[in-house]
């Protein structure tokens, strides 16, 4: 049997917003602050987290700028997350997070499959802004500084998500 390792040890205001999302069933939390007050630790936890909850699933972390992704979302999440992972993998061309094959599946366990969850890390900042993701489905949208984001590119992130109104 695998070992369980912990990977993220929320905060108390990032366990009560994550109280807010699971428990009341928010969907849409604006969660801010001072700086260093973990959002994007938060961010990256809930994406974690909705990866092994909905298997087969996209979740998008949104930045503005590719920089930012980089540096606040992909270089942390493989520090924190991808070594703990066994048979995760990162590509990144694609700038994806692929999760292992869930318990229940028939593929094989040691490579991602259709039936394995995604994290995907994206950015907005060129001239058509969130548009360029017209094509794009996702499970769960998370943006950081969402204050940098134009209010249109938002709303435009928030129709791409498909979750099923039951999940």
């Amino acid at each position: 049997m695998t070992e369980q390792v912990t990977l993220y040890h929320p905060w108390p205001k990032q366990r009560f917003a994550r109280d807010l999302i699971w428990g009341r069933g928010i969907e849409q939390l604006l969660y801010g602050g001072a700086a260093g007050g973990g959002k994007s630790m938060f961010v990256r936890s809930l994406a974690a987290e909705l990866a092994v909850k909905w298997p087969g699933s996209v979740v998008g972390i949104f930045r503005r700028t590719d920089a930012e992704l980089q540096a606040n979302h992909v270089n942390p999440w493989l520090e924190e997350v991808d070594p703990f992972v066994p048979g995760g993998r990162f590509f990144q061309q694609k700038m994806e997070y692929h999760w292992p094959s869930p318990p229940w599946c028939w593929c094989p366990k040691d490579d991602p499959c259709a039936h394995s969850s995604r994290t995907a890390f994206r950015h907005v900042d060129d001239n058509r802004g969130a548009r360029k993701h017209q094509g794009s489905e996702f499970a769960a949208v998370l943006e950081d500084e969402a204050t940098h984001f134009r209010g249109a590119d938002t709303d435009f992130l928030y129709t791409r998500v498909r979750a099923s109104a039951a999940d």
